[in-house]
C-alpha cells in the first residue's frame, strides 16, 4: 500500500532532516545493511548530509558533499549509503550509483547539490 504525500513527507522530515551522514560503499550492502565494503582508508570519513524539506514524497541533498582527497586507493565506489552516525551507527538507506567510480590516490569524490535523491512511496 503506497503512502500519501503527507505521510511520505512526514517520514522524510522526521527521519532525514538532522544528523545524517553519507558514506561510500564498494558493494551492495543488501537489506541487512552489511557495511563491510565501506571505504576504510585512514583519510576517509563519512560526510554530513542535509536534506531539503520533503515535497511530494521526495527530497535531495541541499549542498555539495565533498569527501577528503584520497591519499590511497579507495577502490571502485558502487553504492552510497545514508547513516545515522559519523562512525559506527546504522545504515538507514542505500542506493546503487548510476556511474561507478574508481577512487585512486589524489582523487576526490564529490556528490553535487541535488544529486542524492531520496524518495518514499
Amino acid at each position: 500500500m503506497p503512502l500519501t504525500n503527507y505521510e511520505a513527507n512526514k517520514y522524510i522530515n522526521d527521519r532525514l532532516t538532522n544528523g545524517k551522514f553519507v558514506g561510500l560503499l564498494k558493494s551492495d550492502p543488501g537489506f541487512n545493511g552489511d557495511i563491510s565494503s565501506e571505504v576504510s582508508a585512514t583519510e576517509y570519513r563519512r560526510q554530513a548530509i542535509t536534506f531539503l524539506t520533503g515535497a511530494e514524497g521526495r527530497t535531495h541533498n541541499r549542498d555539495e558533499i565533498s569527501f577528503p582527497i584520497a591519499s590511497s586507493n579507495w577502490g571502485i565506489i558502487k553504492f552510497i549509503g545514508i547513516f545515522d552516525a559519523a562512525t559506527g551507527g546504522n545504515l538507514i538507506s542505500y542506493s546503487k550509483l548510476n556511474y561507478e567510480r574508481e577512487i585512486r590516490s589524489a582523487d576526490r569524490y564529490i556528490i553535487p547539490e541535488g544529486y542524492n535523491i531520496f524518495e518514499v512511496r
